[in-house]
């Protein structure tokens, strides 16, 4: 340790000392000087402010002896630079902050402040003071030994970097960020207080931006050189994640502020923060530039084409759980048009052909040479990961702790979790909705759960079983179920301003008026249909699991103990599922392999294949789904059947019959030939429905059909349901039987609602947990604008018993009799 300490330059160290004490001075002047007013400074700092006044003039003198020692064109060339790309890197974080404002323009670059003069005034001064300096200092014997005094303060990076920190610390859009956070204090907790949050920002900033500034020079020095280094995968890293952080929130952007901000405090910087550590980690573990560079642009790419693309046809952000669709590569290339397919497989191509050209001639090499380095930059990296998991993990009623840098400001400011994942990522970013995707439970613990009110709700049921079951003489085994799922369907009639040159559902429309009907409401916008399909089956609704939740199939099945479906009630062999396309979409072969279904007919994925399997437009027809019912069912034994149609999946081509088309306010051409399409294929799915309705009449054994439209299809523009939003998230359903029943009036149901609903239908009895369904149907449904006390204690249940399923100590489990029909 003497060794090491006895061979410190000392008076170097002094020098880089006195350069940091004396900028941190200069700034703290301007900082306050930017932010507060005139009468502000009076008011409260009048003798400070003169004191750092002349303090600031002795650190320019100071700033510029140093200077100008290393002043010479490539330095001031070097910092012309440098204060350019601060300029685009402040201009890229505004045009990022404002993609959610119509009117911001991001080529008016005159309005929008592209070039920022409030640090240029203090570094011509320094240079003007040092280029006198190095002029007279061959001509005066003192400013001789001065030359010689600084030689060991040799070496530009720390100067430049400071000086650099200071464009980035004045910046105007960083100012009025500042001033709105500081102002705040100034009022609320006096001037020590605002002094004292003011030099903490101050030395974070200046550190933080000449950090950056030192990276981005040295960096820039290695790629001069042809050497790969870690200040140059910094670099690379910063400049993708400013770039990647634009481009994944234009994929979610919107044209309005929300509770004033376009944007919330801290979403930008984290976005950016969380991309800069992703993809420097990914250098590390590399460990080779080129092939890093151009692995993390394709993937970057790809993952902010396919974000704008789903926002496009879902009003939904690309999600965590959206990339188990890699494995259906074909699915996926069929929503696209032939051009973009083009492009992406061009972005493949291009960085290989440029990596196998440049491979052993551009910056060839590792970027870190010592492993202990890298071993303990892997580690430092992992750390920071496990850090973020822990703090967002550990959240308590939506809040994380409250000192955590940006991470605490962005998550704990407004809570607007429940406005679904579009807003979340346009407000907070794309990333903050992955990190809760993540980190987030499945589902919250409501207030009071315990053994014991789970034995409390399990007598109350018990009791309202047996008074049901009082008014009903059915049972739902003794007869044949067959629940439809019908892709995308839903009239598009109901929408304001959409034309259509007939009406494209008339035998369903007749079908609902005849029998239990109305309308579903759905939980998802041109996409979501494995949620409203699992949700029919278990009658546990999504709107009682966490925000984070995106796909009930792949995050909360998996890890349930117990499904309480409907199907149970029928043998394992007597349960059919249909989806004439493949098995593993929604690990839909692990869903109907845990509801113990004896068969699963499918395109691709399982050993029961369709009898008939003829497409329509794109995709397999309605009516081959139908005769896949049609010859499955039993004469002598009661089946259920789960469906689920694909004909009016998206994209939408089919041209028959040529009479029927449609037309939309607001619509564009490519939009209007879609609801034309996709009116044709519905226009089918009528015809062939009332046809397959027509066939199970005349079959001798009872059968009850549950049809339902999961959700609208997503070629709609948002602007045509902004008199009506409601209409955005509601399809047809009708629950209808070849045999004698009671229509029942149901005019707006969730999809969780069926069970319920189809045992009503049916006059079947009902087990404890469907005599919950049963009062959440007519007491705590969707349907009711408010609820009354009964109401919200039912609903309180219902949570309590989901709770149980999903993510609870399963008590249940000690009262089976809690899910058998008696």
């Amino acid at each position: 340790m003497k060794k090491y300490l006895e061979e410190i330059n000392w008076i170097s160290v002094l020098h880089r000392c006195l350069i940091i004490i004396f900028s941190v001075y200069s700034s703290f002047y301007l900082l306050m000087t930017h932010l507060l007013t005139t009468k502000e400074i009076k008011a409260s700092f009048q003798n400070l402010h003169q004191f750092l006044f002349f303090v600031y003039l002795l650190s320019i003198v100071v700033l510029a002896v140093y200077v100008s020692k290393i002043l010479s064109k490539r330095f001031v060339i070097q910092l012309a630079i440098g204060y350019f790309l601060s300029q685009v890197v402040s201009y890229v974080v505004l045009a990022t902050r404002n993609l959610n404002d119509k009117s911001f323009k991001i080529w008016n670059f005159g309005k929008n402040h592209f070039w920022e003069g409030n640090a240029l005034l203090t570094l011509a001064a320094i240079l003007i003071v040092a280029l006198l300096i190095q002029q007279v200092a061959s001509r005066t014997k003192y400013l001789k030994k001065l030359s010689v005094f600084l030689e060991d303060s040799k070496g530009y990076h720390l100067p430049q970097s400071l000086l650099l920190a200071n464009v980035a610390l004045l910046d105007s859009k960083w100012l009025s960020y500042l001033r709105g956070e500081l102002i705040s204090t100034l009022t609320t907790s006096g001037t020590t207080a605002f002094l004292e949050e003011l030099f903490k920002i101050l030395l974070i900033c200046l550190l933080a931006f000449s950090l950056i500034a030192y990276t981005a020079t040295d960096g820039s020095e290695k790629m001069r050189k042809n050497q790969p280094s870690l200040s140059l995968a910094v670099l690379t890293s910063l400049i993708l994640a400013l770039i990647f952080n634009y481009t994944l929130q234009y994929g979610v952007r919107g044209d309005s502020d929300l509770l004033g901000r376009y944007i919330f405090p801290g979403a930008t910087l984290y976005q950016f923060s969380v991309l800069a550590l992703v993809f420097l980690f990914i250098y590390l573990i590399v460990d080779r530039y080129i092939s890093t560079t151009l692995m993390i642009i394709i993937v970057g790419t790809l993952v902010s084409v396919a974000n704008v693309l789903k926002n496009s046809m879902r009003s939904e952000p690309l999600l965590i759980t959206d990339f188990v669709w890699l494995h259906e590569v074909n699915l996926l290339l069929s929503f696209l048009d032939e051009s973009l397919i083009f492009y992406i497989v061009l972005s493949f191509l291009l960085p290989v052909i440029i990596y196998l050209i440049s491979r052993n001639h551009i910056l060839v090499g590792k970027i870190i040479f010592k492993k202990r380095i890298r071993f303990s930059l892997l580690s430092l990296a992992v750390v920071l990961f496990l850090s973020i998991f822990i703090v967002f993990k550990n959240e308590e009623n939506g809040k994380i702790a409250s000192d955590v840098p940006v991470a605490s400001k962005l998550n704990n400011w407004i809570d607007i979790a429940y406005m679904g994942h579009l807003a979340n990522a346009r407000y907070k970013s794309v990333l903050y909705v992955w990190t809760k995707q993540i980190t987030k439970p499945l589902m919250e613990a409501p207030n009071g759960y315990s053994k014991s009110r789970i034995k409390k709700i399990v007598r109350r049921y018990t009791d309202r079983a047996e008074e049901i079951n009082k008014e009903r003489n059915s049972n739902i085994e003794e007869q044949t179920v067959i629940y439809i799922l019908s892709e995308s369907l839903s009239n598009p009639a109901r929408i304001n301003g959409i034309s259509l040159s007939k009406d494209i559902m008339p035998n369903i429309n007749i079908i609902k008026s005849q029998t239990t009907s109305g309308l579903m409401k759905s939980d998802g916008y041109g996409g979501g249909t494995a949620n409203m399909e699992t949700q029919t089956l278990l009658g546990l609704p999504l709107y009682n699991l966490s925000s984070s939740v995106s796909v009930i199939n792949t995050e909360v099945i998996p890890k349930m103990k117990y499904l309480p479906s409907i199907s149970n009630s029928f043998k394992d062999d007597d349960k059919v599922a249909i989806h004439l396309g493949d098995s593993y979409t929604y690990s839909r072969n692990d869903l109907y392999a845990k509801l113990k279904f004896g068969m699963f007919i499918a395109s691709e994925g399982t050993s029961y294949k369709p009898t008939m399997n003829e497409n329509l437009g794109l995709y397999a027809s309605d009516e081959s789904t139908y005769q896949n019912v049609l010859d499955n069912l039993t004469k002598n034994t009661n089946q259920f059947f789960s469906v689920v149609t694909f004909q009016n999946h998206v994209p939408w081509l089919y041209g028959e019959p040529t009479d029927v088309y449609g037309t939309g306010v607001g619509l564009t051409n490519k939009e209007n030939s879609q609801l034309s399409n996709y009116a044709r294929l519905v226009y089918n799915t009528d015809q062939v429905t009332k046809d397959f309705l027509d066939k199970l009449v005349q079959l001798k054994k009872p059968i009850t059909v549950v049809f339902y439209g999961d959700h609208l299809p997503g070629f709609y523009p948002q602007t045509v349901f902004n008199e009506n939003a409601e209409v955005q998230y509601q399809t047809d359903y009708f629950i209808w039987s070849n045999h004698q029943t009671e229509k029942l009036n149901y005019d707006l149901i969730n999809s969780s609602d069926f069970p319920a609903a189809l045992l009503a239908h049916t006059n079947s009895k009902v087990s404890p947990y469907y005599a919950l369904l049963t009062d959440v149907l007519n007491n705590a449904s969707v349907d009711k604008e408010e609820l009354s006390e009964k109401g919200k204690l039912i609903k309180e249940d219902l949570l309590m018993v989901e709770y149980d399923l999903v993510s609870g100590s399963y008590y249940l489990n000690n009262y089976p009799s809690f899910f058998e029909m008696n």
